[in-house]
């Protein structure tokens, strides 16, 4: 658990910024999969930007000034302004993944 949170500490401290992009890394629970983290974007009124190394990480974009706490209120964990895409996540392309 002190991993995790030191992680997610890590990640809010690497990535803060104020999210002029539209972009947001959303974190689901650990055990999410793409397709969970995609719906909860979509529900979000969000749009999938990229996806993570990890089933539970993604890379949203989205005009809306609410979208962190629709995104939370529709299962994320956090979210957090991306400033960038790419960062030092591994960015996988979704059509390499089944």
């Amino acid at each position: 658990m002190l991993l995790v949170f030191g992680l997610i500490t890590l990640l809010a401290a690497s990535l803060s910024g104020d999210g002029r992009g539209g972009q947001y890394l959303v974190m689901g629970a650990p055990w999410a999969s793409y397709g969970r983290m995609i719906g909860v974007i979509r529900k979000a009124d969000g749009g999938l930007a990229a996806i993570g190394g990890f089933g539970n990480i993604a890379i949203a974009s989205s005009s809306r000034s609410d979208f962190a706490r629709r995104a939370r209120q529709a299962g994320a964990w956090a979210v957090l302004p991306s400033p960038r895409v790419a960062g030092c996540f591994g960015l996988q392309s979704e059509a390499s993944h089944p």
